[in-house]
């Protein structure tokens, strides 16, 4: 699946002057399902990947109880995970949908008193609720840690958009009287994340600044213009930065590689749900 047959999925992209926001504005649904490849088209990794998530979306549509929805989305979560990395046509439906379903659990935890620490996610929005950013430095070691052997080139887009977000989060918590300390933690975050990748590469392809005429005129929210759809600006910049991953890792060469990007690059995506970003299931487009 190309990175726009995703965003047909998850809603259009939302282009901004300056910031250039790209926007996913749809939750992933189980639609998927028909357009799974003959097994013997697949590697075996890749086939018990999608044998498992069938089972799974099933359980998700016939279960009622909250504690065994939540552990079905824990288990979809991983699964989507594993397609990502064993498949490779499936890598960004498989960053986002794994990101989801862990988002869905987040959810049911949320409603059904379970510790959000419960949450197999990595992202950590939660965490950075509680820590203070003058205070501590442990949101910028509380997320995923960055992967390793990924290349030259998908470094290099790792640490760019880790570097925009960072900027981005940093100028909306500077908006906020006081200070957004959410967002602050975020930006902090994204610049560590930045740091570290940037420092295996021979050329850093951070840029440091990046325009704000669109982050100072919607400091609060975004209208996405082609759906009409509303949403907080720092999960619009959360959602940037997942699709900016997705696009920068989707021609990793092997599975460990795909693995290892796709377990961080689905943090920018569940911490954009988190954040408030509408979630309206729209049926894969192929």
């Amino acid at each position: 699946m190309t990175l726009r047959h995703l965003a047909r999925r998850t809603g259009a992209l939302l282009s901004c002057a300056g910031l250039c926001v790209a926007l996913c504005c749809a939750a992933p649904s189980g639609a998927w399902a028909d357009d799974v490849p003959s097994s013997s088209n697949i590697s075996a990794g890749c086939e018990a990947a999608l044998d498992a998530i069938v089972r799974e979306t099933a359980a998700e549509n016939a279960v009622d109880a909250p504690a065994i929805r939540f552990l079905v989305y824990q288990d979809a979560a991983n699964s989507w995970l594993s397609a990502a990395a064993d498949c490779p046509g499936r890598y960004e439906q498989g960053i986002v949908e794994s990101a989801y379903a862990s988002y869905e659990a987040h959810e049911i935890a949320a409603a059904a008193g379970i510790s959000p620490s419960a949450v197999e996610t990595g992202a950590d929005v939660d965490a950075v609720d509680k820590t203070s950013p003058d205070t501590s430095s442990d949101v910028v070691v509380a997320s995923v840690p960055t992967p390793e052997g990924l290349g030259t080139a998908a470094t290099s887009a790792l640490a760019l958009a880790q570097d925009k977000a960072a900027f981005s989060m940093e100028v909306l918590a500077a908006r906020s009287n006081p200070i957004n300390e959410q967002d602050y933690a975020l930006s902090l975050r994204a610049r560590g994340n930045a740091a570290q990748l940037a420092d295996g590469l021979t050329k850093d392809p951070r840029q440091k600044l990046y325009s704000v005429q669109t982050l100072l005129a919607h400091p609060s929210t975004l209208v996405d213009p082609s759906t009409g759809l509303r949403t907080p600006t720092n999960a619009a910049v959360e959602m940037e930065l997942g699709l900016s991953e997705a696009q920068g890792t989707s021609d990793l060469a092997t599975a460990r590689q795909r693995l290892a990007a796709a377990a961080f690059v689905r943090e920018a995506f569940y911490d954009a749900w988190t954040l408030g970003y509408p979630a309206t299931p729209v049926p894969l487009e192929s």
